[in-house]
C-alpha cells in the first residue's frame, strides 16, 4: 500500500499487500483449467490407447478372475477409466510437469493390472492373497513384463526409463495405503497365513512424502472407491466371491438373531460404505480428505443394486435368462435403510447386554 499524505507516495511496509481476483478472473483461471484438464484426457486416450487395451484383455481373459463375472469385469473397467480421469485432474491442479503427469498416467493404467490374476503357486489355498497383493504384483511385472517395457519405452520415451519406471513401480505399490478397516483386517489374514508357511508378509505402505505421482494416485484410488461407481464395484466383487458372500450372509444371521432383517445386499453395502469412510480418514492431505468427503455425500443420496451370484447362476457368464432384463434382476439397497438397521442392531445389543449383566447380580 501506499501513503500520498503530504503530496508524496511511501510505502507503508507493515502494512501487507493482499489481491483478491475478481469473480471474472476467477473464472476465467477456471475455463483455463478446465480447457487443459479436457485436451490432456483426449490426448491421452490417443497417446494410452494400446496400454489401456492391454490392461482390457489381461481382464477379459479366460485365466482371469474377472472374466467369471460380468458385474465385476464391468466395475473393474469403468474404475480403471475413472482413476485416470480423476488422476488426470488431480495432477493438473497441482501443477505437475509432463513428464511427472505421464508416470501418474500411466500408473493410473496399470495400477490394477493384476487384480483378476490367480495367485502364484507359492501363495496358493491364501484366501484373498490376489486382493491385497495386486499392487505389488504389478509393480513386479511392470519391471520384466518385455510387452510392457516396449509399452512404456514406446510411449514414455527411452529418456531416464529406467528411472521413470521405477517411479511408477513405487507409486503402484503404495496406491492402496495403509488402508484400515476391512482391508486391514484382510491383510491380516493373509499375513497369518503367510507366516504359518514362513514366507514374508506384505505391507501396505504410505507414499513417501513429496512424491505426488504416488500420493495423487492413492487419492484418486480412495476417490473412487467413495463414489458411487466403487460402491458399485464393492457390492459386484461382495456378490459375487464366496468368501464375502458368506460373510454377508453371517451378518444377516447374526441381525436375524435379535429381530431385525437385513439382507446380504445390505450387508454388502455397508461393508462398501465403511470402506468409503476408512478411505478417507487414511488420506493425510486436508483438501482430499475433504475432496472423498463429498463424494461420499453424493454416494449416499444413489440407489443401489444388489445381484447375488448363487450356485448354478448362469449370470456368471454373462447369460440373462430370456425375456429378463438383467437391469432388473436382484435387489434395490439404500446405505441409509442399512444404516437404521445397523444402528437398531447396536441399539438392541446393547440393550441385551446390559439385561445379562443385570441378571447376572440378581
Amino acid at each position: 500500500m501506499f501513503n500520498f499524505e503530504g503530496g508524496r507516495s511511501e510505502f507503508l511496509e507493515n502494512e501487507p499487500f493482499e489481491y483478491s481476483p475478481s469473480p471474472e478472473v476467477i473464472n476465467e483461471e477456471e475455463d483455463n483449467l478446465g480447457e487443459m484438464i479436457r485436451l490432456e484426457k483426449n490426448e491421452v486416450k490417443e497417446k494410452f490407447a494400446d496400454m489401456v487395451d492391454y490392461v482390457g484383455r489381461r481382464y477379459e481373459s479366460p485365466d482371469s478372475t474377472l472374466s467369471q463375472s460380468e458385474e465385476q469385469l464391468k466395475a473393474f473397467k469403468e474404475h480403471n477409466e475413472q482413476i485416470l480421469d480423476k488422476c488426470i485432474e488431480q495432477g493438473i491442479k497441482r501443477g505437475l510437469n509432463e513428464d511427472e503427469l505421464a508416470k501418474l498416467e500411466v500408473s493410473a493404467i496399470l495400477h490394477d493390472l493384476s487384480k483378476g490374476d490367480t495367485p502364484p503357486k507359492w501363495a496358493a489355498g491364501i484366501g484373498n492373497f490376489t486382493l491385497v497383493y495386486h499392487g505389488e504384483s504389478a509393480a513386479e511385472e511392470i519391471g520384466s513384463n518385455e510387452k510392457l517395457q516396449q509399452l512404456l519405452k514406446d510411449e514414455l520415451g527411452e529418456d531416464d526409463l529406467e528411472d521413470k519406471v521405477a517411479h511408477i513401480q513405487r507409486a503402484i505399490r503404495s496406491h492402496m495405503g495403509p488402508h484400515p478397516g476391512f482391508m486391514s483386517d484382510v491383510l491380516g489374514m493373509v499375513n497369518e497365513e503367510l507366516k504359518e508357511k514362513g514366507l514374508d508378509q506384505i505391507e501396505h505402505s504410505r507414499p513417501k512424502e513429496g512424491d505426488q505421482v504416488a500420493e495423487v494416485l492413492l487419492a484418486a484410488d480412495m476417490y473412487s472407491l467413495a463414489s458411487s461407481k466403487g460402491i458399485r464395484k464393492v457390492m459386484a466383487i461382495r456378490s459375487a466371491v464366496p468368501f464375502f458372500k458368506q460373510q454377508d450372509k453371517d451378518l444377516s444371521t447374526e441381525y436375524a438373531e435379535i429381530g431385525i432383517e437385513l439382507n446380504p445386499g445390505e450387508a454388502a453395502i455397508l461393508s462398501a460404505f465403511d470402506s468409503a469412510y476408512a478411505a478417507r480418514d487414511m488420506i493425510q492431505n486436508n483438501d482430499d480428505k475433504e475432496w472423498i468427503q463429498s463424494t461420499i455425500d453424493k454416494s449416499v443420496e444413489s440407489k443401489y443394486r444388489y445381484n447375488p451370484l448363487d450356485d448354478g447362476d448362469r449370470r456368471i457368464s454373462g447369460h440373462v435368462p430370456e425375456g429378463c432384463d438383467r437391469r432388473q434382476t436382484g435387489i434395490m439397497v439404500s446405505i441409509e435403510e442399512a444404516q437404521q438397521k445397523r444402528k437398531q442392531f447396536e441399539d438392541a445389543k446393547k440393550s441385551r447386554e446390559a439385561l445379562e449383566k443385570i441378571q447376572e447380580i440378581v
